[in-house]
């Protein structure tokens, strides 16, 4: 198993990850999952793990990233 994928297990509140990607604008869109509100609020913050993945994506980006948040209303497994 990838030495990132594990860290991100690791991440109390961890639920997944998703890249979608749109190849004719070059463009990849970056999806966590998480348990609660609270968990993904200390990936970002207290933990430092989301800056930790930002850092490491850096090199291939054109721009700055855009980070925003969304309640999931369904899903299905």
């Amino acid at each position: 198993m990838h030495a990132r994928m594990m860290i991100a297990q690791a991440q109390p509140g961890y639920g997944g990850f998703l890249v979608l990607t749109d190849r004719a604008r070059q463009q990849l869109v970056g999806i966590s999952l998480w348990e609660t509100e609270a968990a993904m609020q200390t990936s970002g913050g207290t933990s430092g793990y989301y800056q930790q993945r930002m850092n490491d994506f850096a090199g291939l980006l054109t721009e700055p990233p855009t980070t925003t948040t969304h309640e999931v209303a369904v899903r299905e497994p």
